[in-house]
């Protein structure tokens, strides 16, 4: 198990900076970009959008890159959100899903799945994998509205994920484009 705070931060990190596509790396170069999280409404330039509550045991970790992230010590586990915008509309679902992966050694895919984000269709992909030395077990979900993509994940150490799905699947539920 991964007792160090931080390293569920740095894998986060790995998740949403590693894609495999130029422009989406560029689009991801906002990074350092100004935003503001008040009520559970989360704000970055032409981006606004509303997400549900976490129990308790969530805690949000301030990121300088990315949108928003909470750790659970107790299942040391993630949830993560990030989103961004391009003029490119041709980006693919699975070639999206992937790419957020890169930093995830021995891959597996485990399913892919049509699922619901802001009543629209989005692609669930489920993967196992190792993180220094941990296995882990990982759902990707990535949502695309208009110009913008956002990706959700949400990351365990394999033995704790089914103990924090239901509260991730809830949290995607929950969210909502304003």
């Amino acid at each position: 198990m991964i007792h160090n705070r931080f390293k569920p931060t740095i894998f986060l990190l790995l998740l949403t900076v590693s894609c495999s596509s130029v422009e989406f790396i560029k689009a991801y170069s906002s990074l350092d970009t100004k935003k503001n999280f008040k009520d559970n409404i989360f704000i970055k330039r032409d981006i606004t959008y509303i997400v549900g509550d976490l129990n308790g045991d969530w805690e949000r970790i301030d990121l300088k890159y990315g949108d928003l992230a909470y750790y659970n010590k107790n299942w040391n586990s993630t949830i993560n959100i990030n989103s961004t915008c391009s003029s490119s509309k041709d980006y693919n679902y699975i070639l999206l899903s992937d790419s957020l992966l890169s930093g995830l050694q021995n891959k597996k895919l485990i399913e892919r799945s049509i699922t619901s984000v802001n009543y629209e269709d989005a692609l669930e992909s489920k993967y196992y994998g190792d993180y220094e030395n941990n296995r882990v077990k990982i759902s990707v979900v990535v949502y695309k509205h208009d110009l913008c993509i956002y990706d959700f994940s949400y990351i365990s150490n394999e033995m704790y994920f089914e103990k924090g799905y239901s509260e991730f699947k809830k949290f995607i539920s929950d969210f909502r484009l304003i």
